[in-house]
């Protein structure tokens, strides 16, 4: 063949590929623009209202949902998407839920909207959130006014406080524990592996209902396990925080609370104090600033240990590493035994991975859904830790609505120069092993305890 047949063979073999791609790129943009066009609100669905205050709340509930329906799971599939609304089909019955994100920032705002979802002619089948204690409340007063035939169903992430449960009886279920058992379990593990105290300090925020609740719990803890100890409250501290910032991503402690770490270290050194922090992040931290501005000497560093709700969290643990003069415990939010390398998936975004595989669980097994029938069958859910719809940990409620027992949650533990984060598991008995490094965690060095 000569060269310019050679060359003329190629170019229509070029051409012929360049078409063939122009015509398959055509008729896949026409499917996308198709499948773009499908408006996710207006396609048959059950509703599940998503309440949460910024749209990073939105997301984890998204990553939450995109660990639900993985094929490993196998809860079910996302079919649907837009930017606040998810469209998921159950497995194996394939019937298809909506979820809707509510953007709603105060409560006025989020009544408001709850108020809204309900005078629709098809009000959702339940309710997903807040992001705290004050909405949560909220949306547990507006959906018990409703008609039991239109109530949905609250299904709470993140709120600990009490009496919440008791805004609604029968129409929530919390996913998460409640201050109760996150300030019994607390209280227990420190017994199990640490000296009781003889001095119990805690430290109140009065404005908020949260640290007022937990504060109670702890108390009801420690006078169960120590009721020796002295127990003290302060309410006054957190009033007038400084205009600067410390080096632990809060404002500078105040001058009241410069004062009140120098105290309690002082006496720690004599008398062992537990001291109790049943408040918010900022707080939390700049306490943290007055306590290691407050340090001694290493060699009389002891008696103190620091015990937080869950204002702070495993990965703010880690900040903390080598950054301390002081032990600190919390409630993990989750079970951390064998579950953070496979979930990939932080406790905040497993709790609404959990709630997002119950929904779909319930809703697989209903024909037809109704609110009532939705209510009844998701209180009585059972999904067991070995079923590939759950995180690792069973899900299942008591009569009140509160997670069962059997869904434990660990706590993590840092103490003063350690380079990890350790966490304590109850085993088969109930007892509190002993603090163990975070599976899949490296060891962070590269700070030094002051």
């Amino acid at each position: 063949m000569s060269w310019e047949r050679r060359v003329a063979s190629v170019l229509l073999a070029g051409m012929g590929v360049a078409l063939g791609s122009a015509l398959m790129f055509m008729l896949i943009h026409d499917r996308l623009s198709a499948w773009s066009r499908v408006d996710p609100r207006s396609t048959p669905a059950a509703d599940v209202a998503v309440f949460f205050i910024e749209r990073s709340g939105w997301k984890r509930f998204l990553d939450g949902l995109a660990v639900a329906t993985s094929p490993e799971r196998s809860a079910g599939s996302i079919v649907l998407a837009s930017d606040d609304v998810v469209i998921a089909e159950t497995s194996p019955n394939r019937r298809r839920v909506r979820f809707s994100w509510e953007n709603a920032r105060g409560r006025a705002e989020t009544i408001e909207s709850v108020r809204r979802l309900l005078s629709s002619p098809t009000p959702p089948i339940a309710i997903i959130g807040s992001s705290n204690t004050l909405l949560t409340n909220a949306l547990a007063e507006t959906t018990a006014v409703a008609s039991p035939r239109r109530a949905p169903m609250l299904l709470v992430p993140w709120a600990t406080s009490m009496p919440l449960l008791e805004r609604h009886r029968g129409g929530v279920v919390r996913f998460c524990a409640n201050n109760q058992t996150v300030a019994d379990d607390l209280v227990a593990g420190l017994a199990t592996h640490r000296p009781l105290p003889q001095r119990v300090v805690i430290v109140v925020d009065p404005r908020d209902p949260y640290s007022l609740d937990l504060a109670d719990c702890f108390e009801r803890a420690v006078a169960a396990a120590a009721p020796s100890a002295r127990v003290e409250r302060r309410g006054d501290l957190l009033a007038r925080p400084s205009s600067g910032r410390s080096d632990l991503g809060a404002s500078a402690p105040s001058i009241e609370e410069q004062e009140f770490a120098r105290e309690v270290r002082i006496t720690a050194a004599t008398t062992p104090t537990w001291l109790f922090l049943p408040i918010q992040g900022e707080p939390i931290r700049r306490l943290f600033a007055a306590l290691n501005g407050a340090a001694p000497p290493r060699s009389e560093r002891r008696g103190l240990i620091v015990v937080c709700g869950d204002g702070i969290g495993p990965a703010a643990f880690e900040s903390f590493v080598n950054a301390l003069t002081f032990p600190i415990w919390a409630p993990a939010g989750l079970s951390v035994t064998d579950r953070r390398g496979d979930l990939g998936t932080s406790g905040d975004s497993q709790v609404l991975a959990e709630i997002a595989a119950a929904v779909l669980a319930v809703v697989d097994d209903l024909d037809p859904i109704d609110h009532e029938a939705f209510r009844e069958r998701l209180s009585s859910l059972k999904i067991s830790a070995s079923d590939p719809r759950s995180m690792g940990r069973p899900i299942a409620f008591t009569s009140a609505g509160e997670r069962a027992r059997e869904s434990s949650e660990d706590l993590i533990v840092l103490e003063p120069g350690s380079s990890e984060v350790s966490y304590l598991a109850r085993d088969g008995l109930g007892i509190w092993g002993e603090p163990r490094p975070i599976p899949g965690r490296a060891a962070i060095g590269d700070r030094r305890t002051p």
